[in-house]
């Protein structure tokens, strides 16, 4: 599996210092089950907890790292992720994660 990053995305992270991406599955406990994938970045220290409290595995890239759980998802050959700017807010996208 390859990682790749967005030109927009690779800006922001040189920008802020940001290095660590995780990708968690998350889950509703409502009268209907939702279940999706939530992208975020995280500290070095809220890596070193999801590494070894929360099983997440880890992939060194070009950038910093990517953090996957253990959870059964479907991958193809390149996950790319992106930069979306909501208001004033920024999220990361993803693509090529499938649940």
């Amino acid at each position: 599996m390859r990682f790749a990053y967005t030109e927009e995305l690779r800006r922001y992270m040189q920008e802020t210092g940001r290095r660590t991406i995780v990708v968690e599955v998350a889950k509703s406990d409502g009268d209907f089950e939702i279940v999706e994938l939530h992208v975020h970045f995280t500290s070095d220290k809220q890596a070193e907890l999801f590494k070894a409290r929360r099983n997440f595995h880890a992939f060194s890239t070009e950038l910093g790292e990517v953090l996957l759980p253990n959870y059964r998802l479907r991958y193809e050959d390149t996950v790319t992720f992106g930069l979306k700017k909501v208001l004033f807010w920024r999220r990361v996208t993803q693509t090529g994660i499938f649940l």
